[in-house]
């Protein structure tokens, strides 16, 4: 009688799991495997696929950063300073211009405060030290972004531009 009572449980639970089991196979979205299928020339899938290839390549609307710029900042300021490391031949390969500061960006900035191109970025940097003004490695200043990034598209190397610092 036990094992007549145990076999009776044991095939209601199983029947349960596979009743739910069903239901949720019915109700599951499309898997990722099954959208691959566009891989394959399933034209309806293709659409599909086209559709979140240009969501993602939506450009972010961009709003102004607040400063300093360093790792996590997101705005216009740091498409421009993107933009002009890439101009300036700091980056290998090239930054995307996407306007966030992420690692890629910061190490750039690094590299760029470590083995500046121009006599005017040496001389700045030395003044800053010369005056106790700390700037943390991998981030930019207000002051930095206004002379040499807004002021000058790109930095022509070793020319003196006059530019003193006090």
């Amino acid at each position: 009688m036990k094992n007549k009572n145990v076999l009776i449980g044991s095939v209601a639970l199983i029947a349960t799991g596979l009743f739910f089991l069903v239901k949720y196979m019915k109700n599951k979205p499309k898997s990722d495997a099954t959208n691959n299928a566009s891989i394959f020339g399933n034209p309806s899938e293709i659409a599909y696929s086209n559709n979140i290839i240009n969501v993602v390549k939506e450009p972010l609307k961009l709003i102004p950063a607040s400063f300093p710029l360093k790792k996590g900042s997101v705005g216009i300021e740091v498409q421009v300073l993107q933009k002009w490391l890439n101009s300036n031949g700091y980056s290998n390969p090239k930054l995307v211009e996407d306007g966030i500061f992420g690692a890629k960006t910061e190490s750039t900035v690094i590299a760029m405060q470590n083995n500046p191109y121009s006599k005017e970025i040496v001389n700045y940097i030395a003044n800053m030290t010369k005056n106790f003004k700390v700037i943390p490695k991998g981030t930019i200043d207000r002051e930095f972004y206004d002379v040499f990034i807004t002021k000058m598209k790109k930095m022509p190397v070793g020319v003196d531009l006059g530019i003193q610092f006090n």
